[in-house]
């Protein structure tokens, strides 16, 4: 079956894994916050490799591509972090559910940041239009952090991650999905890691 036309009744795959992840968000709601976000990218990069198995999602990799996502990412997250130190800190820890920056770097940096690029602008955008990988990207915030933040927390997330899920996926479009998985992680270091990095900084400096 490929990937445009899916069977009468049924709803296009992309969506279908979006599904799928949200029940395993349900199931996962007794677990602490850590180990939950653990699962739930276990579950996204298990749906990811099934579903992109045998299908060529368009990467355009360059050195060039890469270094301008980066910029991008910069360029979007300083002046954030210029004005929201502190808020951001305390933000990130309590999405989270740790002070631990080494766990933040872990989970923001290196493990969503290439996952949800591949997921929601690789298999979402790639397959089913930019539209639907920013409206998932940012229904995705209600499943992280719903259960376990404040609501308006839980707002403030979702509103940020349909604005970066612009943000990336125009740049995914513009440059490719290498150039929006740098500008991701750039801007994810910036926002979610370098606040607790520095906090952790001063305490021990201090």
């Amino acid at each position: 079956m490929s990937q445009g036309t899916p069977r009468q009744g049924a709803l296009p795959e992309p969506y279908l894994l979006f599904l799928a992840l949200a029940g395993v968000g349900v199931a996962t709601l007794p677990l602490a916050q850590p180990a939950r976000l653990a699962v739930l990218f276990v579950a996204m990069a298990a749906l990811a490799v099934g579903y992109g198995s045998g299908r060529v999602v368009e990467l355009r990799l360059s050195a060039g591509a890469v270094w301008r996502g980066a910029l991008l990412g910069l360029v979007i997250s300083l002046p954030v972090l210029a004005f929201l130190p502190g808020q951001l800190r305390q933000f990130n820890e309590r999405l989270y559910g740790t002070t631990d920056v080494v766990m933040i770097f872990y989970q923001a940096c290196l493990v969503a940041a290439p996952l949800e690029e591949f997921f929601f602008r690789g298999i979402v955008a790639q397959g089913r239009g930019p539209s639907a990988s920013v409206g998932l990207y940012a229904a995705m915030g209600l499943i992280y952090f719903a259960p376990h933040a404040p609501f308006l927390a839980v707002v403030t997330v979702t509103l940020a991650m349909a604005l970066l899920g612009l943000a990336y996926t125009h740049i995914q479009e513009s440059h490719g999905l290498a150039a929006a998985t740098a500008c991701h992680l750039v801007a994810a270091f910036v926002l979610q890691v370098w606040p607790s990095l520095l906090g952790s900084l001063r305490l021990i400096l201090g």
